[in-house]
């Protein structure tokens, strides 16, 4: 016979498929206190938090070393919410927690920002609305930024003449109105145009 507590395990003790399982379960949950007014505690949500982020390590760390889905270098491609149709309804709220908030189990009222991070994409938005797409199977092309040389701006509507413009990932034709997307979209894996920009739709 078990002596003694029984303690769930630690995020980061746990296995990709233990994670992904235990977010289900406590999304599962939360929604159903949700729906018959009943208070979710703290730590509950707190280890939703620490759940999807330790899976969000476990994720970008192990994909990071497989091989690159391009041949060229991609940069990481940066675009504002509001142009984005369903990025709201595609996204979930992301927190941060410092410290002392853990400590005293203090979990703030509004997110920090927003994250997508499955199907192939790696893509957060910060406090400013501003979207970072990380990793994604789709690229397009943008300005970029000098402050920082691993971002680039993507450019609505680009002259396809226009110099200096670098590959840079993007989100896919789903988080958008089909026929108001404000930029080329392609494929990393075969170079292949898979949407042109606004007004005109490539079915094949």
């Amino acid at each position: 016979m078990m002596k003694g507590n029984l303690y769930p395990l630690l995020p980061e003790q746990m296995t990709r498929e233990e994670l992904v399982n235990e977010i289900i379960f406590l999304h599962d949950y939360i929604k159903h206190c949700e729906n018959y007014g009943e208070k979710v505690s703290h730590q509950m949500m707190d280890r939703i938090i620490k759940c999807r982020s330790q899976l969000m390590k476990i994720v970008y760390t192990v994909d990071s070393d497989e091989q690159p889905i391009s041949k060229l270098q991609i940069k990481f491609g940066v675009i504002h919410s509001q142009i984005v149709t369903y990025w709201e309804n595609e996204s979930e709220p992301l927190f941060e927690l410092s410290d002392e908030d853990q400590f005293n189990n203090d979990f703030p009222k509004k997110p920090q920002g927003r994250i997508f991070n499955a199907c192939g994409f790696l893509a957060e938005q910060n406090k400013h609305g501003i979207i970072m797409i990380k990793k994604s199977p789709f690229y397009t092309f943008g300005d970029p930024i000098n402050s920082n040389p691993e971002y680039a701006s993507i450019k609505l509507q680009p002259n396809q003449h226009e110099k200096d413009l670098v590959r840079c990932y993007c989100l896919s034709p789903q988080f958008y109105d089909l026929y108001r997307i404000p930029h080329d979209i392609y494929s990393c894996e075969t170079d292949k145009l898979v949407h042109k920009n606004k007004w005109v739709r490539i079915t094949s």
